[in-house]
């Protein structure tokens, strides 16, 4: 095909699928669907596709976050709260390797309200205040990271 040739394709729709109603989804199924909607996240996270790993990560925070008309266990809420946290720090990464701070300070302020001692939305936190010039908070964020898990490297 020659440079600055227009193509036109064809596509032909061989098979679409609804998507599930996450109000009548059993737990099990709803925590499965959210893990591995978070687990292609990842995958885009480790290419380097950062807009892409925030699309993920915001689809599995919505599925965490959708209302339930069945009935749900202790331990099954444990373990979607377990799954948004794990997405909401996630996104916080993604968003500052896009260098969107506003928002990535907002993701890492969410998962710590859930979890105040998470010491990667500790961490992330502080690189979000660093990055906007606040330093003093970014310290404290680092200090609590740290007294938190003392031998961690990489604070």
């Amino acid at each position: 095909v020659p440079p600055n040739t227009d193509l036109y394709l064809e596509v032909k729709l061989l098979e679409a699928t609804d998507a599930p109603d996450l109000e009548l989804l059993p737990p099990v199924e709803k925590i499965a669907l959210a893990g591995h909607t978070r687990q292609k996240g990842n995958a885009h996270y480790g290419r380097g596709d950062y807009a892409s790993a925030v699309n993920s990560y915001s689809i599995a925070l919505q599925i965490t976050e959708s209302s339930s008309k069945v009935d749900i266990t202790p331990e099954e809420e444990n373990e979607l709260m377990d799954i948004k946290v794990k997405c909401l720090n996630n996104l916080a990464a993604s968003q500052l390797k896009l260098e969107r701070y506003d928002v990535a300070r907002k993701s890492c302020m969410l998962a710590l309200e859930h979890q105040p001692n998470n010491v990667k939305a500790l961490f992330r936190m502080g690189k979000v205040l660093a990055y906007q010039d606040e330093y003093r908070e970014a310290i404290q964020m680092m200090r609590k990271a740290l007294k938190l898990e003392p031998s961690n490297k990489v604070l």
